[in-house]
């Protein structure tokens, strides 16, 4: 698959993207073409909704971090939003005429309660209370706003 990716870069630079988001969304369209290219996709205008939800499959189930480890949700959806955004640029830029990306559903990231260790014991949050000196309304303050925290 031959595609110029210096072009999408260029267009998202000009658009406003910072450098560091066009670099790794080149990153992430990067493993997409590696993807299209070991699953005999040829043409960019024949990519359809099940390669992508196929490409959803390896991301979860195949695809590797750097150091060797499966991919947490947090990166798979950050690989299928830089894909998302460059089958955006195709279709503005007249290169395909439907968004195969458009109504992919993104990971979910499982949120969690914290961690007993994440929490300030009362000791703790004693010590912090005790650190304003009463006697400064601006201190005097920030005594206040810790004791609405905690």
């Amino acid at each position: 698959m031959i595609f110029d990716t210096n072009e999408f870069y260029k267009h998202m630079i000009v658009t406003g993207k910072a450098k560091r988001t066009a670099e790794n969304n080149l990153m992430y369209l990067n493993v997409f073409l590696k993807f299209a290219e070991e699953n005999k996709i040829t043409d960019l205008k024949n990519v359809n909704s099940s390669h992508i939800a196929r490409f959803q499959e390896y991301l979860y189930f195949k695809h590797k971090s750097r150091q060797g480890k499966k991919l947490v949700t947090a990166s798979q959806t950050n690989i299928l939003l830089g894909v998302k955004t460059f089958f955006k640029f195709l279709v503005k830029t007249k290169l395909i005429a439907v968004n195969p990306v458009q109504d992919i559903t993104m990971p979910k990231s499982k949120k969690s309660v914290p961690s007993p260790r994440d929490i300030f014991s009362i000791s703790e949050i004693k010590t912090m209370l005790s650190i304003p000196d009463l006697n400064y309304a601006i201190t005097y303050q920030d005594r206040v706003i810790m004791e609405l925290l905690y």
